[in-house]
């Protein structure tokens, strides 16, 4: 027993670790696109070579921008949640 008065480990505490699996792959998965479609759009940008062909380019910088704004963020939240 701990001091706390658990169990060390355990099946319960195999459980949680293992359900967290999931989590933290997909977290690392939705921040690493999110942050490589920021770098991939912004050099774009940078460079006034187009994000989208046949697309407006105000408009798909801003919707590239923002998916790698989001996916990046649900990336980091996935993380921090699991």
């Amino acid at each position: 027993m701990e001091a706390s008065g658990g169990i060390s480990g355990g099946p319960v505490a195999a459980a949680v670790s293992t359900e967290n699996g999931p989590a933290l792959f997909a977290g690392a998965a939705f921040a690493a696109f999110g942050a490589a479609l920021l770098l991939w759009s912004s050099r774009r940008v940078l460079l006034r070579r187009p994000v989208a062909e046949g697309a407006h380019p105000v408009v798909a910088a801003t919707v590239a921008l923002a998916a790698g704004a989001v996916s990046l963020g649900t990336g980091l939240w996935l993380l921090q949640a699991g």
